[in-house]
C-alpha cells in the first residue's frame, strides 16, 4: 500500500468517525431533526459504499444516490432557512424528486456518471448563493448556524459540482495521478461539510 492509497482509507475513516460522532451526539442530545436524520443517512452510505469497495472493487451506485440523499435535505434546509411557504407534503415532494431516477427498471450503473452529480451539486450551491443574496438584502435575519453551513455548502457544492463535469475530460487528458489528487482535496472539504453540518444541526435544535 503507498502513501496515496493510505491517505485515502484515512479520509474514509475520518468521515464515518466524524458522522458517527454526529448521529451519536444527536442521540445524546435527543435531537431527533431532519438533519440528525440527513446525518444518518450519511453515515449510511460512506459504510455501505466502504463495504461495497472492497467486496466488489466499486460503489458507483452508492456515490451516485449520495447526491440525491444530500439534494434532498439541504432542499428542506433552504426551504426553512429561505422562509419560503410550502406546505410540508409540497417541500417533501420536491426534495425527493431526483430519487425515482435510481430506481428504474434496468438501471445499472457500471461506469462513472457525472451529470447527475453536476447538476444536483449545481442546484445546492445555487441554493447557498440566493441564501446569501437574500441575506445581503435583509429578506432573512442573520443566523449563525446557517450562514456557517451555508458556506460549506457553497464552498464543497462548487468543488463537487466541477469536479464531476470536469472528470471525465480530465481522466482523458491530465496523468490519473493529478485526477486523484483532486479528489483527495474533494474529501478533505467534504469532512469539513461534515463537521459544519453536525455544528449546524446541533446549533439550531437548540434555537428551536
Amino acid at each position: 500500500m503507498n502513501a496515496f492509497d493510505l491517505a485515502g482509507r484515512l479520509l474514509i475513516w475520518t468521515s464515518i468517525l466524524t458522522l458517527s460522532g454526529g448521529v451519536i451526539l444527536a442521540v445524546w442530545k435527543r435531537n431527533f431533526s431532519y438533519l440528525s436524520l440527513y446525518l444518518l443517512l450519511l453515515l449510511m452510505m460512506e459504510t455501505t459504499g466502504m463495504i461495497f469497495t472492497v467486496i466488489k472493487g466499486k460503489n458507483l451506485f452508492v456515490f451516485s444516490l449520495s447526491s440525491a440523499i444530500h439534494f434532498a435535505f439541504l432542499t428542506l434546509f433552504y426551504i426553512d432557512a429561505l422562509k419560503l411557504n410550502l406546505k410540508r407534503p409540497v417541500a417533501v415532494a420536491i426534495a425527493l424528486l431526483p430519487f425515482p431516477f435510481y430506481f428504474l427498471p434496468g438501471l445499472e450503473i457500471t461506469s462513472f456518471q457525472p451529470w447527475d452529480r453536476a447538476l444536483l451539486s449545481s442546484l445546492l450551491f445555487c441554493y447557498s448563493l440566493v441564501y446569501f443574496a437574500w441575506l445581503i438584502q435583509r429578506r432573512v435575519q442573520i443566523n449563525k448556524p446557517v450562514v456557517y453551513l451555508s458556506g460549506a455548502v457553497l464552498l464543497f457544492f462548487t468543488i463537487d459540482a466541477f469536479l464531476s463535469m470536469g472528470t471525465n475530460y480530465l481522466i482523458s487528458k491530465v496523468n490519473l495521478t493529478v485526477v486523484a489528487w483532486f479528489w483527495f482535496f474533494r474529501a478533505v472539504f467534504l469532512i469539513l461539510y461534515y463537521v459544519f453540518l453536525i455544528y449546524a444541526n446541533q446549533a439550531l435544535w437548540k434555537k428551536s
